[in-house]
């Protein structure tokens, strides 16, 4: 498990520089005295649409057009580097289990059809992932609405992802006891719902936003989050073995995507209050405490590896 969290986890310290790097390279556009969107009570695409100049069209498609070309080339460099050297396997198997053979794709999608206990893990981190990842994606609009500039919220994506490599201990702790992953999963997201209740609660002006209680509620939130993301893959991979992890984590991966779908449709509507999606992420963390206290583990890769070491 821990190698799972450090393989998933690390990629999280590119998602902390481009929260810096986006509003740096494409930053906001002065809107003079129109204050009403500054305050983001609200937001209207039509009326943004309206209000903002050629200019200020042709400064913004410049910027981002710049950043889309920087990562390109970033991402074609790494490419190029995988083409050179990518390993198939490692020199030795880290378990039993890993040497053993795997069914083929085919194979291994029918199975996880009727594979109830991974549909249920798939559940679990669909909802979880998909809600969550779409709302770090629009934190900025979500925050604008509580007068928190979209700098001061890209150092609170910068930090938390920074952080979210803390995360890997539990899955260390994880390792270090066997067949105990879903009370930590349950402590996990019981503590994450938490902080993102107190992050809600501030933006709605129940509890005092000051600055530590938004960055220590944001950091906290992600960290305690990042670290159920390896352990319910790890568990899926488990339950579904001997199909390939790859598939497995793949099928996981995708399902996100269409989660991810409801934030970005949600600012195709005029009026759009962002600060609902708090709400939301709240709810999508809470609802996964049962879903995962009534998951039965199945450890079948664990099980494969203690009966031949016996």
């Amino acid at each position: 498990m821990t190698a799972t969290a450090i393989a998933t986890l690390a990629s999280y310290l590119g998602s902390a520089f481009s929260y810096i790097a986006g509003p740096n390279l494409v930053p906001d556009i002065d809107y003079g005295n129109l204050t009403a969107y500054h305050a983001g009570h609200s937001v209207d695409i039509d009326k943004l649409r309206n209000i903002t100049t050629p200019e200020q069209k042709e400064f913004l498609l410049t910027r981002i057009n710049d950043y889309l070309f920087i990562e390109a080339v970033l991402v074609g460099i790494l490419f190029f580097v995988v083409l050179i050297y990518f390993p198939a396997k490692p020199p030795s198997p880290p378990s039993l289990s890993s040497a053993a053979g795997r069914l083929d794709f085919v194979s291994g999608a029918k199975t996880l059809l009727k594979n109830r206990s991974f549909w249920w893990l798939l559940i679990i981190f669909s909802i979880s992932n998909g809600v969550n990842w779409g709302w770090s994606s629009v934190q900025d609009l979500i925050f604008s609405g509580v007068g928190i500039d979209q700098k001061t919220a890209g150092w609170l994506g910068f930090w938390a992802n920074v952080a979210s490599l803390l995360a890997i201990s539990f899955s260390w702790y994880a390792d270090r006891i066997q067949s105990f992953t879903k009370p930590i999963l349950i402590f996990l997201f019981l503590s994450t719902a938490c902080a993102q209740t107190v992050l809600s609660l501030a933006c709605e002006e129940v509890i005092p936003l000051t600055k530590a209680a938004f960055f220590a509620a944001g950091v906290s939130q992600v960290v305690l989050f990042s670290g159920t993301v390896p352990l319910i893959m790890e568990l899926a991979a488990e339950c579904a073995y001997p199909v390939a992890e790859g598939i497995t984590s793949g099928v996981m991966i995708l399902s996100v995507y269409g989660i991810n779908f409801v934030f970005f449709v949600a600012f195709m509507f005029p009026q759009a209050n962002p600060r609902w999606m708090n709400w939301l992420l709240v709810s999508s963390t809470v609802v996964c405490i049962p879903l995962i206290a009534f998951y039965t583990e199945r450890y079948k890769r664990l099980d494969v590896d203690e009966s031949k070491q016996s």
